[in-house]
């Protein structure tokens, strides 16, 4: 269903309103005779489409549905979940005018009427919008009159921030995602998120881009019954957070990695099972007995040169006692990851983006029969000719176990493939059991500090 509507629905709708056939006269498809909950279900499974970038707001979905014929038009007004999700993305609209005639104030009342009773996902972007403006708070004093129906709210305001949103504190009842991006907050705002029965994922940025101010204060939430977190703040900021929230099942971390004070407290988490950290200097502050994935950048500096990565890291583990399955390891030397990985015996997943120029010690590591003998799937990154076998007879080591394995040479390819026949050869292992892929491009994690705190993002999903 999911192929059928993207290659048709958008199409069919575009073609049409191209060519003014409002009434969809041309229809002539299976698609036009399914049955009416099955036309529905297609077009909120395809939703949003792309937006192109000077369409108005009406010639969007969900409003472009009833542009069509008379039957779509019917679907659309007549299923409320289709109008549940409400963008209005200011960014580069640096005219009030402009705003206007993108989101007409008409256009949310008849959106939210539409949706009737059912939870609101909201969206508000406002990050390159450097001045007052009236009419956006007018968008938000339509929102705010909604907060009791919120399920999911994206804030971003990176310049002036709508003090309208002090009304929400104390009604939002059904709130239960809200994702947060500001750069400074004002001290009114700070509490407004404090009452939220339902709320259990957080995401949090400060997105200044000087880290010396990441120890702003930050939003008040329910951290006692949070279960999944992501933040971008100073270190100390993010294990004060952690350590009143207890209940964690995932966490991103992103912080600045400035110096901690001696006096800070241990942040323990009984139930997280993932966590991600883009600087680990974090680590010495966790235990996390009951951790399965482990999300790592290896290659950050630490200022201090008695600091280690490694010894972060394996002093971490050493402290948690937790049978991992996973390790992602961004931007990794291979002699760091092989002492890591041989305290791991319980490794199922590996994903593994080198930075080595030679590969003498990756292929030290890929020779240790010792290391990850359990391995399911494994991704490994941006590999030199020098380990070319040593990745082959790792892969025929673990056959019996492995699942999927994907190779990436970034732009090595050439010198990758260059011992005669290895590429056949490693194709050659995919059998009904075992996947293997080789690519050329690199299949990396380097955006990860910011792309898996601000989206949903799973690096063990293979």
């Amino acid at each position: 269903m999911q192929a059928l509507a993207v290659g048709s629905v958008g199409r069919v709708a575009e073609s049409f309103i191209a060519v003014g056939d409002w009434q969809g006269t041309g229809i002539k498809t299976g698609l036009g005779r399914f049955p009416t909950e099955i036309l529905c279900e297609i077009f909120r499974s395809t939703l949003p489409w792309k937006r192109r970038h000077n369409n108005t707001h009406l010639l969007t979905p969900p409003w472009v549905l009833g542009l069509v014929c008379r039957r779509w038009r019917e679907c659309a007004l007549g299923d409320v979940k289709l109008w549940m999700k409400i963008e209005i993305d200011c960014t580069g609209l640096m005219t009030e005018t402009k705003i206007i005639e993108r989101f007409p104030l008409a256009a949310l009342e008849t959106q939210i009427v539409r949706s009737g009773t059912a939870p609101l996902d909201i969206k508000f972007e406002s990050s390159r919008t450097p001045w007052a403006s009236d009419y956006i708070s007018c968008l938000l004093e339509l929102l705010v009159q909604q907060r009791n129906r919120w399920g999911r709210l994206d804030l971003t305001f990176l310049h002036i921030f709508p003090l309208v949103l002090t009304q929400v504190k104390g009604n939002l009842q059904s709130l239960e995602h809200l994702t947060f991006c500001s750069a400074p907050l004002p001290p009114q705002i700070h509490d407004v998120f404090e009452i939220a029965p339902q709320l259990r994922d957080v995401t949090m940025i400060n997105d200044s881009e000087d880290t010396d101010r990441w120890d702003a204060p930050v939003l008040s939430a329910p951290w006692e019954q949070i279960t999944r977190y992501r933040g971008s703040f100073s270190a100390e900021i993010c294990v004060d957070i952690l350590c009143r929230a207890e209940l964690l099942v995932e966490c991103g971390l992103h912080d600045s990695g400035n110096d901690m004070s001696p006096g800070t407290s241990l942040a323990i988490l009984p139930r997280l099972r993932r966590l991600a950290v883009a600087h680990p200097r974090v680590l010495k502050f966790l235990k996390t007995p009951n951790l399965e994935y482990l999300f790592l950048d290896l290659n950050r500096e630490l200022g201090d040169v008695t600091d280690s990565v490694v010894a972060f890291t394996l002093a971490f583990l050493g402290r948690s006692q937790c049978q991992l399955k996973g390790i992602t390891a961004e931007d990794c030397l291979a002699n760091d990851l092989h002492s890591i990985l041989k305290s791991t015996p319980t490794l199922l997943h590996l994903h593994a983006d080198f930075c080595d120029e030679i590969g003498t010690s990756t292929t030290r590591l890929l020779q240790d029969t010792d290391v990850c003998p359990r391995l399911t799937s494994i991704h490994l990154g941006w590999l030199c000719m020098s380990c070319s076998e040593a990745v082959y007879d790792f892969i025929v080591a673990r056959k019996r176990t492995l699942k999927f394995a994907s190779i990436s040479t970034g732009d090595r390819i050439a010198e990758f493939g260059a011992t005669p026949d290895l590429m056949e050869r490693l194709l050659a292992l995919r059998s009904d059991l075992l996947k293997v892929t080789v690519v050329a491009q690199e299949q990396n994690m380097s955006e990860f500090p910011l792309s898996y705190v601000t989206k949903d993002m799973d690096p063990f999903d293979y």
